[in-house]
């Protein structure tokens, strides 16, 4: 196989060849796939599923977006409402838990002593109490040892 990028000499005549098409697919800065020895439609099917996958990429950072300026706005008219409220001279404490793509996002606002303690209990994070459920289960631990040792 010749080297397409040398010239080629025809009757006496140099000639210059027109380059070869890029045997690399650019996936962004400095990062590049060698596609010498695929076919033109395997390198096409290459660029297809990296185009396919920066429409996801730039449809789940729009979505970030989204996100994160729904919570500002949120974050926002708490605020708001916190520093009314505050002014007015009443006591206010706001929670709010939120789960999205960001994650879990706790916060507490207010003017108040449970506010400025700054934890979000259980309930409020939405988590089931299931205390009853433990003392239930503790008295028939009790039961079952009371029983077995009166034998």
């Amino acid at each position: 196989m010749s080297d397409p990028t040398k010239q080629v000499i025809k009757t006496g005549e140099v000639l210059p060849v027109a380059p070869a098409p890029s045997n690399k697919i650019q996936l962004g800065a400095p990062n590049q796939i060698d596609t010498t020895g695929l076919t033109e439609q395997q390198v096409q099917q290459l660029r297809l599923k990296y185009a396919e996958g920066m429409i996801a990429l730039n449809q789940k950072a729009q979505e970030l977006q989204m996100d994160v300026a729904a919570m500002n706005a949120g974050l926002n008219t708490m605020a708001s409402t916190v520093k009314e409220v505050s002014e007015a001279g009443d006591a206010v404490t706001i929670t709010n838990v939120q789960k999205n793509a960001l994650g879990q996002t706790e916060v507490i606002m207010g003017n108040t002593e449970t506010a400025m303690k700054g934890r979000i209990s259980r309930a409020q994070r939405g988590d089931k109490d299931r205390t009853l459920w433990y003392v239930i289960i503790a008295a028939v631990v009790i039961i079952v040892a009371f029983m077995a040792f009166a034998k």
